[in-house]
């Protein structure tokens, strides 16, 4: 199961709880959690939805494009009862 969620200035709020199908559908119909981003920043990359088949396509287009100081979109899967962050998709 995945966790979809808002952390703003360090509260965070639940989102969605489900598949991959179940976070994507929502965020389709829920354009506006993310895409006020354009407004302060009209040549932001959005997430492509359509190409999302994986957790690590879906966290590769929310934890990486959402992502901001102090406002961040996050996807966590839950293993064995325990809510796991993704580790750094950065390349080392």
């Amino acid at each position: 199961m995945l966790r979809l969620q808002i952390v703003e200035d360090g509260e965070t709020k639940v989102l969605k709880e489900g598949s991959i199908k179940d976070i994507v559908e929502f965020l389709r119909q829920n354009k506006d959690l993310y895409e006020w981003i354009l407004a302060e920043t009209p040549d932001a990359e959005m997430p492509d939805l359509d190409k999302i088949e994986t957790v690590n396509d879906l966290r590769v287009e929310i934890n990486e494009k959402l992502n901001y100081s102090w406002w961040v979109m996050q996807v966590l899967e839950n293993v064995q009862g325990v809510w796991l962050s993704p580790p750094s998709l950065e390349l080392f």
